[in-house]
């Protein structure tokens, strides 16, 4: 039993042990998720400091020493980051309560509990957290309580059953539990240029529903978030944006459903709430799926309410790897949609993902061929990933077997990086053939076109932030050779026999041995990171806006004003973004 906790402490910490991943180094760009559990607990009565790393802001150790609960928010990616600082808690507080939620908690709790968090809370948190807090200032049983794991008495991990996902999930957050998080002044600009990092740009998300129906069977969102489409009330997401707009000047924002059309009516009285609230003078930028292109109407109402940007899952244009992802979308359906959502001005960054115990090399050829010939600004090249013990463990689907993982260095689990063995190909290929997409993908051969074609100069500022990540990524492929050294044939596909040898023999790996890729000085005082902060900054600090104060139609204006190409520096999606 504890007393009644009034101060909770809340970390989303971030790893910067090595650069993994393609979001964070230039965007400041929290965590949905937390901030709503943070909200949650400070509307029910608790004195809550949220930390988000991602955010940039600095935690307050002294604050967190003297909190009666410590909450972390973990990505797997930045586990390693959070058990750190779990180690650092117990020292100064041993008696302390440590609770960890977040995406890796829910898929490996067996884990975070063995490195000294006290208990984890599975999938959504906002009732969860409440519901275990009065439980432990009670003196309750913790199997009472539904969706959490923790030790028994004798050490032994007892998981209750899952809790049913939230019909309403919540009220606007509130931006002042985070100490420090507000616009970035000229002279923390300067700093990061001194310091040769690079310059950083809000970035901030919000929420419309949450649940997505479709099957695949690749994505975490549906895990998560669950099967069933929950709607948020539209005035709630409008407070959401008005906070950011006045703590951050951000004229971007990032709505983070995981499709933002599933329902029609929604989508409708969403965008009519931002018009009416911004009239257009915001750029928005969602998720959505192919099917979007059927409904030309909505599709020019987003447009000009100031939705500007789609980030599509395509995943792959080879219907093989589509049909074993569930993805209930062809080839042709991909490529019409591209031609029917670009007509109506909006943009689209194709979400590809490679690694299907379907996909060769030449349909990741083909996949990467794709984006090059339908002239893309941008796109982003994921790699499959899951993880180990998932389907005996809460019976759920597991896209990769426990024997294929290459180790267990949750730091790698993040999408950007090859984590398992491929039947068609060696991991080393699979890792190359990400960064070879992008080398591609931002040659300077293309640059240039693309600024004359479409006005758009952030081609420079993608390459050049990548390049911090690309280097790890090429560090880890001499790891990648040495492990996959002897376990596929002369045609390129894996021995299941010899794998399975390998891991009755040896123990995975829960640490990749690289230490800290560095930037070499050359690249970091070179005139291509001048341009490129100074274009940053100039023009993502200093750019007018474009207003309307037109009401938004019903139906679709006989002289709609034109769409205002958004041109920013859209980050690369990570597994987070589903958090």
């Amino acid at each position: 039993m504890i007393a009644r906790s009034q101060r909770i402490a809340m970390i989303d910490p971030f790893e910067r042990s090595l650069t993994l991943d393609l979001t964070s180094p230039s965007f400041i760009f929290p965590n949905y998720g937390s901030m709503a559990v943070a909200t949650s607990l400070h509307r029910s009565g608790y004195d809550v400091r949220f930390y988000s790393e991602f955010a940039r802001q600095k935690v307050d150790w002294d604050w967190v020493f003297s909190a009666d609960v410590v909450l972390l928010s973990l990505l797997s990616f930045c586990s390693h980051k959070g058990y750190e600082y779990v180690r650092r808690i117990r020292e100064r507080r041993p008696d302390v309560t440590i609770i960890a939620g977040g995406s890796h908690p829910t898929v490996l709790p067996e884990d975070t509990l063995a490195h000294g968090v006290d208990i984890t809370v599975r999938n959504e948190g906002e009732e969860a957290i409440l519901d275990l807090l009065r439980t432990l200032e009670a003196g309750g049983d913790l199997a009472d309580v539904a969706g959490i794991s923790y030790l028994d008495e004798s050490g032994e991990v007892k998981h209750t059953p899952k809790r049913g996902f939230m019909p309403d999930f919540g009220s606007a957050v509130d931006l002042d539990l985070m100490p420090g998080y507000q616009r970035r002044s000229s002279w923390e600009r300067v700093l990061d240029y001194l310091r040769f990092q690079p310059q950083t740009l809000h970035l901030p998300v919000t929420q419309s529903s949450r649940g997505c129906p479709f099957p695949c069977t690749y994505c975490f969102g549906r895990r998560e978030l669950g099967p069933k489409y929950r709607r948020r009330n539209p005035q709630q997401l409008v407070a959401e944006v008005k906070q950011y707009v006045r703590r951050l000047g951000s004229d971007v924002i990032q709505i983070v459903d995981n499709d933002f059309t599933i329902d029609r009516r929604h989508t409708l009285d969403t965008i009519k709430a931002l018009y009416d609230a911004f009239h257009g003078e915001l750029t928005f930028t969602a998720f959505a799926r192919v099917d979007v292109a059927k409904d030309e109407e909505l599709l020019e109402l987003m447009r000009y309410a100031g939705v500007r940007r789609f980030w599509i899952g395509v995943e792959s244009v080879h219907d093989e790897t589509l049909e074993a992802y569930h993805k209930k979308q062809t080839r042709v359906k991909i490529e019409n949609a591209v031609e029917v959502i670009r007509r109506h001005g909006i943009d689209i960054i194709p979400l590809m993902m490679f690694g299907a115990d379907t996909d060769t090399r030449e349909a990741m050829e083909s996949n990467i061929q794709f984006v090059l010939d339908r002239d893309f600004n941008q796109a982003c090249f994921f790699i499959l990933y899951d993880f180990p013990g998932t389907a005996e463990r809460f019976g759920e689907h597991q896209t990769i077997p426990d024997h294929r993982y290459l180790h267990h260095d949750w730091r790698f689990f993040n999408s950007n990086f090859a984590i398992h063995y491929p039947i068609n190909f060696r991991p080393s290929e699979l890792q190359r053939t990400v960064i070879d997409g992008y080398r591609r993908l931002h040659a300077k051969g293309r640059g240039f076109p693309h600024l004359l074609r479409h006005g758009q100069k952030d081609w420079l500022l993608r390459d050049y932030y990548l390049k911090p990540v690309r280097r790890t990524m090429l560090e880890y492929i001499r790891h990648l050779e040495r492990l996959e050294d002897g376990l596929y044939g002369s045609d390129g596909r894996l021995q299941e026999d010899r794998l399975l040898e390998k891991v009755a023999r040896e123990p995975k790996s829960e640490r990749v041995p690289l230490s800290r890729v560095s930037w070499p000085l050359w690249q970091r005082i070179s005139p291509v990171k001048i341009f490129a902060d100074a274009y940053h900054a100039a023009y993502h600090g200093l750019r007018g806006r474009l207003v309307r104060s037109e009401p938004l139609p019903e139906q679709r204006p006989p002289e709609a004003p034109p769409a205002r190409q958004a041109e920013v520096v859209a980050p690369t999606v990570s597994s987070r973004e589903t958090g």
